[in-house]
């Protein structure tokens, strides 16, 4: 064997040639499968774009609020309140029913009790006295809510139902739905309202007549269903024979008396509360 003819005397066997061969052939394939999908993940990273955040709706806008002004290091406490009251104002505009002059008490929820239409009535009257709307809007609404009062319902035409529709100002009952009957009264949100249809009788003179004769309704409507009620509890005492229907009746009759005394005063220009200085 001639060693200086070829520097490489050992050739390997074409079997082991061909498996070095595929190897490298495989070897050429992954790498550029590797590429490929490398390539394929860098592409599809830009073309992703990223998930909008869910935005909530804008929020109402307020009044714009006067900032407070410091005089020698003392903040005007008159200036804050008066911020604080435009806030609170642009709640009840922003939930006032022009169809009846009523103001929801809530965003989404379009029922009121009678302390709500009270609440309105003098959210109302404080925005006019402190210069918060015009007086043909103050006139405007004023009219509208006592327009809707002298027509309402009443439960057991005895008394304003204790819930109403802000929309419709109709009557409803303990489901929400509209009701000729209702569920019942509220003494002390009548006494409420009573406060403040007297509130506006003394200080808007144009408004007396319309508020007192809501007032007047009202005790119209107690007595006729005082004196239904008187009827049937005789009936019902002479059928069975009984005094206690009787006694009943006559109790229930002296308190009738003694409201009505009550209320003769109420409906009396000057007497229903004393007005502040």
């Amino acid at each position: 064997m001639n060693l200086a003819a070829d520097p490489w005397p050992f050739k390997p066997p074409k079997q082991m040639r061909l498996h070095g061969r595929c190897y490298t052939l495989v070897m050429l394939a992954a790498i550029t499968l590797l590429a490929t999908d490398l390539e394929g993940q860098a592409r599809t990273k830009k073309k992703t774009r990223p998930r909008p955040t869910p935005t909530r709706p804008a929020p109402t806008p307020t009044p714009p609020l006067a900032a407070p002004v410091v005089s020698g290091g003392v903040v005007d406490e008159r200036q804050i309140y008066l911020n604080g009251a435009r806030i609170a104002w642009a709640f009840v505009d922003r939930n006032y029913q022009s169809s009846t002059g009523l103001a929801r008490a809530h965003d989404t929820y379009q029922y009121v009790t009678l302390w709500d239409v009270a609440s309105g009535i003098a959210a109302t009257h404080s925005a006019h006295e402190l210069g918060l709307i015009t007086d043909a809007v103050y006139n405007q609404r004023t009219q509208r809510v006592l327009a809707t009062l002298s027509t309402m319902d009443l439960f057991d035409r005895a008394a304003f139902n204790k819930s109403y529709d802000s929309k419709t100002g109709r009557m409803i009952d303990r489901s929400q739905r509209i009701s000729s009957r209702g569920y019942g009264w509220s003494i002390t949100d009548i006494g409420r309202l009573l406060i403040w249809l007297k509130i506006i009788a003394v200080n808007q003179p144009q408004f007396a007549a319309q508020a007192t004769q809501i007032v007047k309704r009202q005790l119209r409507e107690q007595r006729f269903a005082t004196a239904t009620e008187l009827r049937l509890r005789l009936r019902l005492s002479t059928r069975s024979g009984s005094g206690r229907g009787l006694d009943i009746a006559s109790g229930h009759g002296a308190h009738r008396s003694a409201y009505d005394g009550g209320a003769s005063a109420i409906s009396t220009p000057g007497a229903w509360c004393r007005r502040a200085s």
